[in-house]
């Protein structure tokens, strides 16, 4: 049968089917290969879209894209269909009625012909959607160990009620207010609209005033009765700390609180104090204060005249030091970190900083903050060498750097 030659007017026609059925097998193929990208969500390099952005609503529109891209070419694919099985029904019986008992063996050859064509393509399809599977399918990525929120050095047993509010970290906000909570609201925000140029004074008094009738009414029609629970248990806490002689600390890196002996924490901070700063009995945060105020009084073409109360702080102090405990590392150091918040010139710094920074470098006490955490007492005002920073005050006395 394989050797069957055919030498007719009409050999034409059967080409011509045998062409077409080709097609029809080839498009049915593309049919299954488009539906099982759908299906495994893969996209094909026909339908690869690029867009510029990578934001949320970019990537979201462009899988919706790929998606639309896809079930469009299915829908063309099933039309060709369509239309090669209307063709190929009216060639077959055209051939039939001419070749007649001899059609049957006709198309059994064709037929042979083209399996062995269709193998190939779909053995082609199947590698092609294997490795599309390969390169699109993300890998499991090996999730990062984190620590726990809570580190209990010290095998301390907390409840389960002192653990929930120990995970919400040192920044959470007890729901518990102060009895005289609006009193002192009031007395704040008299105190800051005192500090406000007076031409800002009226309005500023007028808006805290409506606010502050506001939370009143608030307060009053509120009768639910306030819940202590959470003030219990840090007071539970707190007892159950000092009964342990344990303290709590944050972690340098992370969110995570670590509880761990007192004696131990002071030891190292007391080391490293002892290394690198001596103490003091007075405290030289009010004469740096008077000098900071003289200087900026005395200033008069850096600093207009109106902006000076911005840049004295009006409360200063010296900067407290904490040890930060080191949960990734073996030994678990305590580098001691330094909060200048409360600094007599931290604002006035900050501005020179922002008015010549074009001349100037970075000054080094706000550049790298690390350098503080290893030698905290060479940090000194870049703008006046003569005023050097206040470091913490720590068992009643006030650290200074050695002159």
């Amino acid at each position: 049968m394989t050797n069957l030659k055919i030498i007719n007017a009409s050999q034409g026609h059967i080409h011509q089917y045998e062409k077409m059925k080709r097609k029809l097998y080839c498009c049915n193929a593309n049919i299954y290969f488009n539906c099982q990208c759908l299906q495994k969500k893969l996209t094909p390099n026909y339908a690869k879209i690029k867009i510029p952005s990578s934001s949320p609503a970019a990537k979201h529109t462009l899988r919706k894209a790929k998606t639309i891209r896809i079930k469009d070419e299915l829908r063309f694919l099933h039309i060709n269909k369509q239309e090669l099985n209307h063709q190929l029904f009216k060639l077959h019986l055209s051939l039939s009625n001419t070749w007649g008992k001899s059609w049957p063996y006709i198309q059994q050859l064709i037929e042979d012909d083209l399996q062995k064509i269709i193998r190939s393509k779909h053995k082609t399809l199947d590698n092609k959607l294997l490795k599309l599977t390969q390169q699109q399918t993300a890998t499991p990525i090996k999730p990062h160990p984190f620590f726990p929120r809570v580190v209990n050095n010290k095998d301390i047993t907390f409840s389960m009620s002192e653990l929930n509010l120990l995970n919400k970290g040192p920044r959470y906000n007890l729901h518990t207010r102060n009895k005289h909570w609006l009193t002192n609201l009031e007395l704040e925000a008299k105190t800051a609209i005192n500090m406000l140029p007076a031409s800002d004074r009226d309005y500023h008094r007028k808006q805290v005033s409506d606010h502050l009738t506001k939370l009143k009414s608030q307060h009053l029609t509120n009768t639910t009765p306030a819940h202590h629970s959470e003030y219990k248990t840090l007071r539970s806490i707190k007892t159950n700390l000092k009964e342990n002689n344990a303290t709590i600390t944050s972690a340098g890196k992370g969110n995570s609180l670590a509880i761990l002996p007192t004696q131990q924490y002071n030891t190292k901070i007391q080391t490293f104090r002892d290394n690198n700063f001596q103490t003091s009995t007075s405290n030289p945060t009010k004469n740096y204060q008077n000098q900071i105020r003289k200087t900026i009084n005395h200033s008069t073409t850096l600093i207009p005249q109106d902006y000076r109360w911005r840049l004295i702080n009006l409360n200063p102090s010296a900067p407290t030091i904490k040890g930060l405990i080191k949960l990734h590392k073996t030994d678990q150091p305590h580098p001691p970190c330094c909060k200048l918040v409360q600094h007599p010139s931290i604002q006035i710094s900050k501005t020179l900083h922002l008015q010549d920074h074009t001349i100037r470098p970075t000054p080094e006490h706000l550049q790298n903050n690390e350098h503080h955490q290893t030698n905290p007492g060479s940090a000194t005002n870049p703008h006046n060498p003569h005023l050097h920073l206040c470091f913490p005050r720590h068992h009643k006395h006030v650290l200074q750097h050695p002159d």
